[in-house]
């Protein structure tokens, strides 16, 4: 009964998130067929849109219908596996997801997941060390690196690491039109294009879950059962991980999940700093020529991952905490 209640209130949740970002695509000024008459009236493409062209492709992709006659067609379309097709690059949205998906997930994957273990465990130990000349170093380096936009990083490692030490390629996911002699060659050279962007993305996640775990954790060390610990003679790395840290996690982890989104709209940037293929660089760029098809997608795969970390943090809370009723009413 519980798990009927929860699946109800995510597919509502859901529903809500997708026609938000629906109706929000389609009322930015101007259509997708605008910007390529626009292109075609300064030279830059070789089709002509005049005004009877434009009106008959309107029609064509259904633009000219009434707004919700448009949505319950998305909806339609929708719950038979079709995405659309993308009016720009003329090739169906699913293709053009599913090529950038991977190197996003890849990217944003690593610099969550590196963030939030160093993130925890530098919280950690700052806040068992509390007032201490490590730990006050620790907090106002982390401040100071928060106020710091993710771009502001991500320029400055393009400039300096890869364009003026050349250590590091200036952008992309690999190198074009190379071939490899090996998988760890290619492997390689995935990591070695993944390096800057994921370290720019971790630098401007890590804040997020030192502070988190440091002020839970120094609230949870003043309790009485760590001091119940501590007088049995345990080990302080002992208390420090398996007391305070553990009960510590809970908030740590339910706002990691719930940051997401931000770490999303941070990778956009990234990518398009590094020209890194992801569904950042390809939601900046179909926004800039209302790829309306395009949008409808990506913010689909969004809401769902959104969505779907939530469940996952209901998940691991219930580990970390057998109180909390995830299987009851």
């Amino acid at each position: 009964m519980y798990w009927l209640r929860k699946s109800g209130e995510y597919l509502i949740t859901l529903l809500i998130i997708i026609s938000i970002n629906f109706l929000a695509c389609r009322l930015l000024p101007g259509d997708p067929f605008y910007y390529l008459s626009l292109n075609s009236e300064m030279g830059y493409s070789d089709v002509l849109i005049t005004e009877e062209v434009h009106d008959k492709l309107m029609e064509y992709y259904g633009l000219d219908l009434p707004l919700h006659q448009q949505f319950f067609r998305f909806l339609y379309n929708l719950a038979h596996g079709d995405l659309g097709s993308s009016i720009y690059h003329n090739m169906p949205v699913s293709n053009l997801i599913m090529g950038a998906l991977p190197w996003t997930l890849l990217l944003m994957g690593t610099a969550f997941l590196i963030a939030t273990f160093v993130g925890i465990f530098i919280g950690a130990s700052s806040a068992w060390r509390r007032d201490s000349f490590l730990d006050k170093f620790a907090l106002n380096f982390m401040l100071i690196l928060n106020r710091i936009p993710s771009f502001i990083i991500a320029i400055f490692m393009l400039i300096f690491l890869a364009a003026k030490l050349n250590l590091f390629p200036l952008g992309g996911a690999r190198t074009p039109y190379a071939s490899f002699s090996s998988t760890f060659s290619y492997v390689y050279d995935i990591v070695w294009h993944l390096i800057l962007p994921a370290i720019t993305l971790i630098i401007a996640e890590l804040c997020h879950p030192f502070l988190l775990t440091r002020n839970t954790m120094v609230s949870v060390i003043k309790k009485d059962y760590i001091w119940a610990a501590k007088t049995r003679g345990l080990k302080d790395s002992l208390v420090k991980y398996r007391y305070a840290l553990r009960n510590s996690l809970i908030p740590v982890v339910t706002a990691r999940f719930m940051r997401l989104g931000h770490l999303i709209g941070g990778s956009i940037f990234i990518e398009m700093v590094f020209a890194y293929p992801g569904l950042g660089k390809l939601m900046y760029d179909s926004l800039t020529v209302h790829d309306y098809p395009v949008l409808d997608g990506i913010f689909l795969i969004l809401a769902v991952s959104v969505v779907g970390a939530n469940f996952i943090a209901d998940q691991l809370i219930h580990y970390l905490d057998k109180r909390v009723g995830i299987y009851e009413l």
